[in-house]
Parts: C-alpha cells; sequence; structure tokens
C-alpha cells in the first residue's frame, strides 16, 4: 500500500524517498489497495461477479503480491537491531555479548518433502 502510494507521490512530482517511511492515512488505505489491485490485474471477487469488498481487497493484496528477498532481508535485520537493543537495554545484558549474524531468508529444506 505504502509502495503503491510512493509511486503517486512520484508521478505528482514528490521526491523519491524510502518506502518505509511513507505514510498511509486511514482514509487513503481502501484506494490505494484498490489501486495495486488494478496494476496488477487483480480485482474481482471470489466468485467473479462483483467488486470485492475492502477486506477482500486486502486479502487479495496479500496474496498476490511477492515480497523479494532482499524486503525480508530488510526486515529480518531491523527485527534482529530492535531485539539486540531491547536485550542490551531493557534485558540487562552487556552490549557486548549481544550480536546476530547477517539475516538470511528462509529457504524450505531440500530433504522435507
Amino acid at each position: 500500500v505504502a509502495a503503491e502510494k510512493l509511486k503517486e507521490l512520484l508521478r505528482a512530482g514528490q521526491p523519491a524517498v524510502p518506502v518505509e517511511e511513507v505514510t498511509v492515512a486511514p482514509e487513503e488505505r481502501e484506494r490505494l489497495i484498490a489501486a495495486a489491485l488494478a496494476a496488477a490485474g487483480v480485482g474481482r471477487s471470489a466468485d467473479g461477479t462483483r467488486a470485492p469488498t475492502a477486506e477482500e481487497q486486502e486479502a487479495l493484496l496479500r496474496t498476490h503480491f511477492d515480497v523479494g528477498d532482499d524486503a525480508l532481508r530488510h526486515l529480518a535485520d531491523r527485527r534482529a537491531r530492535a531485539v539486540q537493543a531491547y536485550l542490551a537495554g531493557q534485558g540487562g545484558v552487556p552490549e557486548a555479548r549481544v550480536s546476530s549474524p547477517r539475516p538470511r531468508p528462509w529457504r524450505p529444506s531440500p530433504w522435507r518433502g
């Protein structure tokens, strides 16, 4: 949804910013979801006879868009830093003992069926 708003901002001549910095107001959300679905060519209800409700649109948005490895890695890195900050601050763990490896996206095991 934020990416769709960023596209609109760029079309309006606004400067580019990271998508994480884009704020979506509650009153914009439904319109931006519909625009993202339309851009992807998705937009009918499950039975194909009517326009989907806002809830159905949001579900479609979640199931029809692939999140890339870079976005997942970025999310994992942000989560790891938040946990490190918590452990070193409120958790009372010495900062020198708190570290994490570079995050990698999850991959299914080739050994499992």
